[in-house]
Protein backbone atom coordinates (compact mmCIF):
# COMPACT_ATOMS: atom_id res chain seq x y z
CA UNK A 1 0.00 0.00 0.00
CA UNK A 2 1.31 3.78 -1.09
CA UNK A 3 0.87 6.42 1.16
CA UNK A 4 1.55 9.70 1.29
CA UNK A 5 1.62 12.80 3.48
CA UNK A 6 -0.41 15.43 2.32
CA UNK A 7 -2.80 18.42 2.89
CA UNK A 8 -6.08 19.61 2.16
CA UNK A 9 -6.54 22.34 -0.35
CA UNK A 10 -10.21 22.15 -1.77
CA UNK A 11 -13.01 20.23 -0.91
CA UNK A 12 -15.95 20.14 -3.11
CA UNK A 13 -19.36 18.35 -2.73
CA UNK A 14 -22.06 17.98 -5.02
CA UNK A 15 -24.86 15.07 -5.11
CA UNK A 16 -23.39 13.28 -2.54
CA UNK A 17 -19.63 13.04 -4.03
CA UNK A 18 -16.75 14.69 -2.71
CA UNK A 19 -14.12 15.96 -4.31
CA UNK A 20 -10.65 16.68 -2.65
CA UNK A 21 -7.58 18.87 -3.88
CA UNK A 22 -4.55 18.26 -2.11
CA UNK A 23 -0.75 19.28 -2.12
CA UNK A 24 1.64 17.20 -1.15
CA UNK A 25 5.41 19.08 -1.16
CA UNK A 26 5.26 20.60 -5.17
CA UNK A 27 3.45 17.80 -6.10
CA UNK A 28 -0.99 18.41 -6.08
CA UNK A 29 -3.40 15.24 -5.87
CA UNK A 30 -7.07 14.62 -6.16
CA UNK A 31 -9.66 12.18 -4.74
CA UNK A 32 -12.92 11.35 -5.34
CA UNK A 33 -15.17 9.85 -2.30
CA UNK A 34 -18.39 9.22 -1.09
CA UNK A 35 -17.62 9.43 2.23
CA UNK A 36 -15.73 12.35 3.56
CA UNK A 37 -15.17 12.57 7.54
CA UNK A 38 -16.43 15.13 9.02
CA UNK A 39 -12.92 15.90 10.86
CA UNK A 40 -11.57 16.75 7.37
CA UNK A 41 -11.43 20.53 7.17
CA UNK A 42 -9.20 22.72 4.43
CA UNK A 43 -5.62 22.61 5.60
CA UNK A 44 -5.87 19.02 7.26
CA UNK A 45 -3.21 16.65 7.17
CA UNK A 46 -3.79 13.38 5.51
CA UNK A 47 -2.61 10.33 4.52
CA UNK A 48 -3.25 9.45 0.96
CA UNK A 49 -3.27 6.06 0.60
CA UNK A 50 -3.96 3.87 -3.05
CA UNK A 51 -2.11 0.49 -4.27
CA UNK A 52 0.24 -0.50 -5.61
CA UNK A 53 -1.95 -2.16 -8.65
CA UNK A 54 -3.44 1.09 -8.70
CA UNK A 55 -0.35 2.67 -10.61
CA UNK A 56 0.30 2.89 -14.10
CA UNK A 57 3.69 3.93 -15.11
CA UNK A 58 4.81 5.92 -18.47
CA UNK A 59 7.77 6.73 -20.31
CA UNK A 60 8.29 9.34 -22.10
CA UNK A 61 4.74 10.83 -21.78
CA UNK A 62 3.55 13.48 -23.96
CA UNK A 63 0.15 14.75 -24.09
CA UNK A 64 -3.30 14.94 -22.01
CA UNK A 65 -4.92 12.05 -20.07
CA UNK A 66 -7.63 11.42 -17.81
CA UNK A 67 -5.37 10.69 -14.57
CA UNK A 68 -6.13 13.58 -12.48
CA UNK A 69 -3.04 12.18 -10.56
CA UNK A 70 0.10 12.90 -12.52
CA UNK A 71 3.28 12.41 -10.81
CA UNK A 72 7.57 12.21 -11.96
CA UNK A 73 9.76 10.52 -10.66
CA UNK A 74 12.59 8.23 -10.65
CA UNK A 75 12.81 4.30 -10.89
CA UNK A 76 14.97 3.18 -8.12
CA UNK A 77 13.94 -0.66 -7.87
CA UNK A 78 12.63 -3.16 -10.37
CA UNK A 79 11.65 -6.54 -9.99
CA UNK A 80 10.64 -8.91 -12.89
CA UNK A 81 8.56 -11.86 -12.13
CA UNK A 82 7.09 -13.70 -14.98
CA UNK A 83 3.62 -12.55 -15.16
CA UNK A 84 3.98 -9.59 -12.81
CA UNK A 85 6.52 -7.25 -11.68
CA UNK A 86 7.28 -4.88 -8.81
CA UNK A 87 8.29 -1.02 -9.66
CA UNK A 88 9.76 1.40 -7.22
CA UNK A 89 9.57 5.34 -7.75
CA UNK A 90 11.30 8.22 -5.82
CA UNK A 91 8.83 11.08 -6.03
CA UNK A 92 10.11 14.07 -4.30
CA UNK A 93 11.74 11.62 -1.56
CA UNK A 94 8.73 9.95 -1.12
CA UNK A 95 8.84 6.11 -2.15
CA UNK A 96 5.51 4.74 -4.46
CA UNK A 97 4.84 1.29 -5.55
CA UNK A 98 3.47 -0.50 -8.65
CA UNK A 99 2.72 -3.77 -9.67
CA UNK A 100 2.34 -4.06 -13.86
CA UNK A 101 2.89 -6.76 -15.91
CA UNK A 102 6.36 -7.99 -16.90
CA UNK A 103 4.80 -7.60 -20.70
CA UNK A 104 4.42 -3.27 -19.78
CA UNK A 105 7.92 -3.13 -18.57
CA UNK A 106 9.27 -5.22 -21.64
CA UNK A 107 7.81 -2.97 -23.74
CA UNK A 108 8.84 0.37 -22.21
CA UNK A 109 11.96 -0.60 -21.56
CA UNK A 110 12.01 0.47 -18.29
CA UNK A 111 15.42 0.49 -16.37
CA UNK A 112 17.17 1.38 -13.06
CA UNK A 113 17.17 5.36 -12.74
CA UNK A 114 14.50 5.99 -15.38
CA UNK A 115 12.31 9.33 -15.77
CA UNK A 116 8.74 7.74 -15.52
CA UNK A 117 4.83 9.70 -15.25
CA UNK A 118 2.79 7.36 -12.57
CA UNK A 119 -0.82 7.66 -12.66
CA UNK A 120 -3.40 7.04 -9.84
CA UNK A 121 -7.10 7.54 -10.97
CA UNK A 122 -8.78 10.08 -8.53
CA UNK A 123 -11.66 7.24 -7.61
CA UNK A 124 -8.83 4.61 -6.44
CA UNK A 125 -7.09 7.19 -3.69
CA UNK A 126 -8.44 6.68 -0.21
CA UNK A 127 -7.78 9.36 2.64
CA UNK A 128 -6.97 9.02 6.04
CA UNK A 129 -6.42 11.06 9.11
CA UNK A 130 -2.66 11.33 10.20
CA UNK A 131 -1.50 10.62 12.92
Amino acid sequence: MNKIKALIDTIETHDGITRVLLTSGKNKLTAITLELPTSFKIGSEVNVIFKETEVGIAKNFKGEISFSNLLQGTILFLNKGKILSKVNIDVDGINIGSIITTNAVEQLTLGLGDEVKIFIKATEVSLEEAL
